[in-house]
């Protein structure tokens, strides 16, 4: 009896601690995976956080550029004519 209570104590020790590095692994990924960007996207900003993304879109004035936001890409525009471009080569 007391040999089935250490294995099965064993084992769930072993899947708690293969079930914790899984959720780490995979809320890791999600935090710091980059997509690939086009070629033809605007400058792309060097000073991004993993989660928030660039802080110097809250605090500086750009014409246009490239940063992530987690997994999302996102990209500034600014005036007609680029928003036309962006839109129309989708």
């Amino acid at each position: 009896m007391a040999l089935d209570s250490a294995f099965l104590a064993e084992h769930t020790i072993l899947r708690a601690v293969g079930l914790s590095i899984a959720l780490f692994a995979t809320a890791f990924y999600y935090t710091f995976a980059r997509a690939s960007l086009p070629a033809n996207l605007p400058q792309y900003t060097t000073e991004t956080w993993p989660i928030i993304g660039c802080m110097q879109f809250f605090t500086e004035r750009w014409s246009n550029f490239t940063f992530h936001a987690g997994h999302k890409v996102v990209v500034a525009l600014s005036g007609e004519e680029s928003r036309k471009i962006f839109f129309d080569n989708r």
